[in-house]
């Protein structure tokens, strides 16, 4: 499976912000290769069951589940 995570960089290229638009930080789990903006039209990260759940960059439009924090 794959979920979207809540990262993006579609303001700006390269600069990543989860969806309450705090920075990335140090913290990353990109899957080898990634984040690579195939095509230039990945601007969403999500993690994926064949990357051993490591981060990819995916296309925006594409349909994903998404991962959620309780409060």
């Amino acid at each position: 499976g794959t979920a979207w995570i809540g990262l993006t960089d579609r303001q700006t290229e390269g600069r990543w912000r989860w969806s309450t638009n705090r920075t990335l930080g140090s913290f990353n789990d990109w899957a080898s290769g990634n984040p690579n903006n195939y095509l230039n039209a990945e601007h969403c990260v999500a993690f994926r069951r064949e990357d051993n759940y490591k981060w990819n960059d995916i296309d925006c439009t594409e349909y994903r589940r998404a991962i959620c924090q309780k409060r």
